[in-house]
């Protein structure tokens, strides 16, 4: 009975043995007597090797990116540009002088010409029978020194015959002129006069024989307070005088002011007179 008990357990202990060679660690089992011995009641419990685990951890695996669904751009409609809508200022905006002053037509800015001198004349004759174009600077030096020697050259009736008719031209161009000055609107004289002023050009005086205004009252004052004073110059003398004006009473002031509204009284009158023809 012992004998073929014996005969299983080694049987199954050698099969056990033969599993295991292949694995990484062997776990080696002594038999004894007391390990091949089994009773009626159970079966002795042989320890077999255990798997061993291997300490490297594996990989995870990759996921697998999900793809997202691609959305379709709608095109929007843009909206209306709005207006936007004007802000109200706490504080009224100063309104910007503007220019008031009056329009006036260029053409009648512009005064008669002045005729030139005798001399002037003269030349004018003898240049209208030359060719002056693309003549040099010095070309025409040797020319108006050749007229000015045929003038100087010339006889007192011939001289006297270009005076002649330079004061006939004088007496109509001062008629134009006078003509002129009176058609002008009211205001137009004082902007020529202004506009010349600007472009430093010598601003046009009033017709001749036109009456002159009179000195207002501080200004009489300075004319009078110059007059007393000859040996101060101008710039002190009216510097001296404005002061003097300052301190001066209203009752000190009065005759001034008397003798300035008498004066412009008569000026009106004259110039009354001298839109007539009077004059």
């Amino acid at each position: 009975m012992f004998s073929s008990l014996a005969a299983r357990l080694a049987s199954r202990s050698a099969l056990s043995l033969i599993r295991s060679s292949s694995a990484a660690f062997v776990r080696h089992t002594t038999l004894n007597s007391t390990s091949l011995s089994r009773s009626y009641f159970a079966t002795p419990r042989v320890l077999l090797p255990t798997a061993t685990q291997s300490t490297a951890k594996k990989p995870a695996a990759k996921k697998t990116a999900v793809k997202k669904p691609v959305k379709k751009t709608v095109a929007k409609k843009k909206p209306a540009k709005k207006t936007p809508a004007k802000r109200t200022l706490a504080k009224k905006r100063v309104a910007k002088k503007k220019d008031v002053r009056p329009k006036f037509d260029k053409q009648l800015l512009k005064p008669p010409k002045r005729p030139g001198t005798a001399y002037g004349m003269f030349l004018h004759d003898k240049f209208s029978g030359l060719d002056l174009k693309n003549k040099s600077i010095v070309d025409m030096a040797q020319i108006l020194k050749t007229q000015a020697a045929l003038w100087h050259e010339l006889p007192e009736s011939g001289k006297q015959a270009y005076r002649e008719r330079h004061q006939g031209a004088m007496e109509q161009w001062r008629k134009d002129y006078k003509k002129w000055y009176m058609n002008l609107p009211e205001g137009a004289f004082a902007e020529i006069k202004k506009k010349c002023k600007a472009k430093g050009k010598p601003a046009p005086s009033q017709p001749h024989g036109y009456p002159k205004r009179p000195p207002g009252p501080f200004l009489a004052y300075c004319i009078e307070f110059r007059a007393q004073n000859p040996d101060i110059n101008v710039t002190e003398a009216s510097k001296l005088a404005g002061n003097q004006w300052k301190k001066l009473s209203d009752g000190e002031k009065e005759p001034y002011k008397q003798r300035f509204r008498a004066a412009l009284e008569q000026y009106l009158t004259e110039v009354e007179k001298y839109k007539k023809g009077d004059m």
